[in-house]
């Protein structure tokens, strides 16, 4: 379990769902030191399938929406298994269908250098769902954000994501 990280989630998320169930976990774990953003990801894999997305998907909905944490300001817990759903999903790719070119680069983790997004603002009840949210390269995300044409393109960017997540989880 020390020695791997994608041992230790399978491992964690077993006891969770055995024992927790619907709870969401994240505040026991971090009090213990088993919870750890970076594995809850799961990373990039350029050979990911559709189960390890399914997977991601389902341990998202079991967590639910997380809260907020108190620091100096309300900000929202993020999920990485989210975050790790939509880049695979996007297999390293903008999936805005506008674009849908290679991601400009990775990360030193070996991530495809593109923006998870919310199509609908956490400000505005959006939510860590992937049925919800498309990873964008960063010129897409800064038109989807700051763009005039940032109206026409959220209808487009919403259902593309729809579509990718029920094809993705079928």
């Amino acid at each position: 379990m020390r020695g791997s990280g994608r041992a230790r989630l399978l491992i964690i998320e077993a006891v969770s769902a055995r024992f927790l169930g619907d709870l969401d976990d994240t505040s026991l774990l971090t009090a213990v030191g088993l919870y750890d953003e970076d594995v809850a990801a799961g990373g990039f894999d350029p050979a990911g399938t559709s189960a390890e997305y399914v997977r991601l998907c389902a341990l998202v909905a079991r967590r639910g929406a997380p809260g907020r944490r108190s620091r100096r300001s309300e900000e929202p817990i993020r999920l990485a298994a989210a975050r790790g759903a939509l880049l695979l999903r996007s297999e390293g790719r903008c999936e805005n269908p506008g674009c849908g070119r290679l991601a400009p680069d990775v990360t030193d983790r070996g991530d495809p250098v593109l923006q998870v997004d919310h199509v609908r603002p956490l400000a505005e009840g959006g939510r860590d769902d992937s049925a919800q949210m498309i990873a964008l390269c960063p010129n897409c995300h800064a038109v989807k954000t700051l763009g005039r044409t940032r109206h026409e393109l959220v209808p487009t960017l919403l259902r593309t994501a729809r579509e990718r997540h029920d094809r993705w989880s079928a």
